[in-house]
């Protein structure tokens, strides 16, 4: 596997940078395929399927992170290189998310995976596989812990799991993103959940408890004042608590790649001191010097290290399989 050397020297930069960087995605070769699934009685996703041309290697599905989509940078890049590669990928948008803002009257949270593992279970059916799964950012910390869900409920259903940048102690990474030094981060996000979460009241009115709202300054106080609540959790302390991947992945039983930066100013990297990181045999972490969060830009080409590193990992798990 190829080592890391960052296209600049600022995790900030290279997490900005990375958004605007332009990503391929040849549609006219690999041409989308939109599925819907209805994974309970009132929630569909909406999944943006791409095949690889000839011989298919397996199914790989991605998720993003907080206000993303399938649109997302990382997952237009990724899914370019992984057709090329030879796998089929399923672009997820969360529920909610991209154009199905009124597809469900229910929000997303971080540890919401029931609509991943309904989808993961569809393509088994299907005698599709072997099925990886990987999550960028919130993203990351769905596929987690719906991983250690899945080895328990459904041993054998997925072959292994990749995360990026990724939020295993969310409320440590609630109270990162709070630093002065964020703030471009934090209120990128707060107009962004602000605003869906008003357009989706429009859409169901009664359906969520938004007084206040604009008196909301930070992540934790839309949690605690919003996401907790609608979810049944209570506080954000407690959503925090149970629904961080970090409390699960000790029940992971099937290869894990787990990759962050140690310059990520969302993400610290102290998220994986938790002990079961180094404890679960079936769990690597890469942690790298440089990378900011969910970039990990290049100085030369490949541009997008991250695409082929995790692809390289999947081809050699896919070899062990």
């Amino acid at each position: 596997m190829d080592t890391y050397q960052p296209l600049v020297e600022s995790g900030h930069w290279l997490t900005l940078i990375s958004n605007f960087w332009p990503r391929p995605l040849d549609t006219v070769q690999f041409p989308v395929v939109e599925t819907v699934y209805q994974t309970e009685p009132e929630v569909r996703v909406l999944v943006r399927e791409h095949h690889s041309k000839g011989t298919r290697k397996g199914e790989i599905v991605l998720v993003h992170g907080l206000e993303g989509s399938s649109e997302s940078g990382y997952m237009r890049s990724f899914a370019h290189y992984a057709c090329l590669a030879g796998w089929t990928v399923h672009r997820t948008n969360i529920r909610t998310c991209g154009p199905t803002e009124d597809w469900c009257k229910t929000l997303y949270h971080a540890g919401l995976t029931s609509d991943l593992k309904f989808i993961v279970r569809e393509l088994a059916r299907q005698g599709r596989g072997p099925i990886y799964i990987i999550g960028y950012s919130l993203g990351g910390n769905q596929v987690l812990k719906a991983t250690a869900e899945l080895c328990d409920e459904s041993p054998g259903v997925i072959a292994g799991a990749c995360s990026v940048s990724t939020p295993i102690d969310l409320a440590l990474c609630s109270t990162r993103i709070e630093h002065p030094s964020n703030f471009i981060y934090m209120n990128r996000f707060l107009r962004s959940m602000k605003a869906r979460l008003r357009r989706r009241s429009a859409m169901f009115p009664g359906a969520f408890m938004l007084h206040d709202l604009d008196k909301v300054r930070t992540i934790w106080q839309i949690d605690n004042q919003v996401t907790a609540r609608h979810f049944g959790f209570e506080t954000a302390e407690n959503y925090y608590r149970t629904q961080s991947a970090g409390v699960h992945i000790d029940r992971i039983r099937v290869p894990v790649l787990m990759v962050a930066a140690a310059d990520d100013p969302i993400v610290p990297i102290e998220c994986y001191n938790n002990p079961v990181v180094k404890a679960n045999p079936n769990l690597t972490f890469v942690p790298t010097r440089r990378g900011g969060h969910c970039s990990f830009l290049s100085r030369s080409r490949p541009r997008f290290w991250i695409d082929h590193f995790l692809l390289d990992w999947l081809e050699q798990s896919r070899n062990k399989f």
